[in-house]
């Protein structure tokens, strides 16, 4: 149908979301050079149509799906340079769609998708200072403001809570390669965006005593004696002293730790 009528644009189209849908089968059986030549084909189609018509937005979100699709499937060949011109390319069509129409909540979560694995192919590439600039580029407040708005859609909901998580990891990763003051970044962030997760204040008490502001740390490492996570049912005091643990065993120490360990079991 699409061959004898190349005009026929919603034919075009129906057959680039053929393509997109082999080739998401193929990923599943992890036939990644077949998948990548369905998406391709895919590509290829959607380059024209898009083309033809700039300002059909259907078309180029379309697009960045194709787009997005390429670097999913260079990502998990290991592919990472190429992987991230895939996201970079479906990032430059998000941004655009976004601001062109701030009230479509669809191609505002599109974009925090697209911050999201653009900062994760950044930490696979051990880049966790820019993967902090991708992840802060609005991509979680996006999460949040996507939550406030209907705190019944639990897929939002959810997606907030794993940045959170995700920023938090990130923080602690900051800690081990000694940046400090990124980790402190990281917290502060999250923290602005999530100020009832507690767990992410470890992270902010530990960047404070590495950057030796051991006052504000010691007050932070009090404060929320008692308090327990709803994750797992930690206290505090336990998420600390673990954290602890490891920091050492990483080499990582600081002489605040001693007192704060003791401090927890004399329980002052």
């Amino acid at each position: 149908m699409a061959a004898s009528d190349r005009s026929n644009t919603g034919w075009q189209r129906d057959l680039s979301v053929s393509y997109i849908k082999i080739g998401d089968v193929l990923v599943r059986q992890r036939k990644f050079d077949e998948a990548l030549k369905c998406y391709r084909e895919s590509l290829a189609i959607l380059e024209r149509l898009g083309t033809s018509d700039r300002s059909s937005t259907g078309w180029q979100r379309d697009l960045s799906v194709s787009y997005e699709r390429i670097g999913e499937v260079r990502e998990a060949q290991g592919k990472l340079d190429e992987a991230l011109k895939g996201y970079q390319d479906t990032l430059t069509i998000r941004e655009r769609l976004a601001a062109y129409d701030l009230s479509n909540a669809g191609w505002q979560y599109d974009l925090s998708v697209s911050y999201e694995r653009f900062g994760d192919v950044l930490m696979k590439q051990d880049k966790p200072d820019q993967a902090l600039k991708s992840y802060r580029r609005d991509g979680l407040a996006i999460r949040e403001r996507l939550a406030a708005s209907d705190r019944s859609n639990t897929g939002w909901q959810n997606d907030f809570q794993y940045s959170i998580g995700r920023m938090g990891k990130l923080a602690y990763r900051f800690i081990l390669d000694r940046s400090f003051a990124s980790a402190l970044e990281a917290s502060d962030l999250v923290i602005s965006l999530a100020p009832d997760t507690i767990l992410l204040r470890t992270k902010r008490a530990h960047a404070l005593m590495l950057l030796d502001r051991v006052d504000e740390a010691r007050a932070l490492y009090l404060r929320y004696r008692g308090e327990k996570y709803a994750q797992d049912g930690r206290t505090w005091e336990t998420v600390v002293l673990e954290d602890f643990a490891q920091l050492r065993e990483a080499g990582v120490t600081h002489p605040l730790m001693d007192e704060i360990k003791a401090r927890f079991s004399a329980g002052g």
